[in-house]
């Protein structure tokens, strides 16, 4: 008998390692693809659900990301003119080490009550840091700056000849200052959608985890900082004040914004649910996600999403229980 159970666990342990092979290599291969950078971490996430140990999770991120950013460094470096890009280097890595690691902490915080509980919170904050520092670098005068903006715009110059009507050092400046003022939000959606699609890959067939996902929501007094955040991003456009101030105002105002479209999202699973108990979270995932590459349609995913939880706020769209729906309903 203890025979037989010993080798169930050798067998257990090999699908496993198996399986987090296989999850390194898939990711590896996402992260060299355009689109597939800003979505690599999924099968990480799916893979590390299995394990059982806390250090074997920290080195599956870490060998993808090792990988990623060793292949990325031979990228930038221009044997025939033994010239190393760090701008573009820097540019190339941010996306997947910014969403790998926000990917990375959400599976190790699993591991401990208190980390589960702030775990969206943790992740958040980290991948928000993360990416001011990437535009505190990007917007300063410094070689980082120089050389990634000499890249792009060689690079626009090569691909659009016409230029839009924009000149490239025009066209470099207004993607700069757009960055300031969606970077942070861009990267807390990208990580949290990657997150959602492979939680709910994970609960697939989890019923009480589906329907948790659609009872998600935030009290009603937020509210209130939704709307003086957005009114001060108003004040301090209007009023011409610094940069800075208006770089912070607008940011915390579309976090706020992305807090709602969370919950109008879980909405929507909640009445999808109500109608088809066997609807799964990850259909309209991959719906939203669809919407919001087409023109136009995207604006039903942006505007439509966070209204739809604001309005929430006057509009009962789920009918009150018992349970405290303020929970994370995203824990392992």
């Amino acid at each position: 008998m203890e025979e037989q159970i010993e080798q169930q666990r050798n067998i257990n342990g090999t699908n496993s390692s198996r399986g987090i092979v296989f999850s390194i290599f898939f990711s590896f291969v996402l992260s060299r693809i355009p689109i597939g950078n800003f979505l690599f971490a999924i099968p990480l996430i799916i893979g590390t659900s299995r394990i059982a140990k806390l250090r074997e999770v920290i080195l599956s991120f870490v060998s993808v990301l090792v990988l990623t950013v060793v292949i990325s460094a031979w990228e930038a470096f221009d044997a025939n003119t033994d010239v190393f890009s760090v701008g573009m280097f820097v540019f190339t890595i941010f996306f997947p080490v910014a969403l790998g690691t926000a990917s990375a902490i959400w599976c190790m915080t699993r591991f401990t009550d208190l980390g589960k509980k702030f775990r969206f919170f943790i992740c958040g904050a980290v991948a928000s840091v993360m990416a001011a520092a990437f535009l505190l670098v990007i917007t300063q005068e410094n070689v980082v700056s120089s050389n990634l903006k000499e890249t792009l715009k060689s690079g626009y110059e090569v691909l659009f000849a016409n230029g839009f009507g924009l000149s490239s050092d025009a066209f470099i400046e207004m993607s700069i200052w757009l960055f300031k003022f969606v970077l942070v939000p861009m990267i807390l959606v990208l990580s949290g959608f990657s997150i959602v699609i492979a939680e709910s890959m994970v609960h697939k067939f989890d019923w009480a985890w589906q329907d948790s996902v659609g009872k998600w929501s935030i009290p009603n007094d937020f509210v209130w900082v939704f709307l003086i955040s957005f009114f001060a991003a108003i004040i301090a456009t209007v009023l011409h004040l610094p940069e800075i101030v208006n770089v912070v105002l607008w940011n915390l105002a579309l976090v706020t914004a992305l807090v709602y479209g969370i919950q109008g999202f879980a909405i929507l699973v909640f009445r999808a649910r109500k109608g088809n108990p066997y609807f799964m979270v990850n259909r309209l995932a991959g719906l939203v996600a669809f919407l919001a590459l087409i023109p136009g349609f995207n604006l039903v995913v942006i505007i439509g999403f966070p209204l739809l939880g604001v309005l929430e706020t006057w509009i009962v769209f789920r009918k009150p229980n018992k349970e405290n729906s303020y929970e994370n309903h995203f824990e392992s």
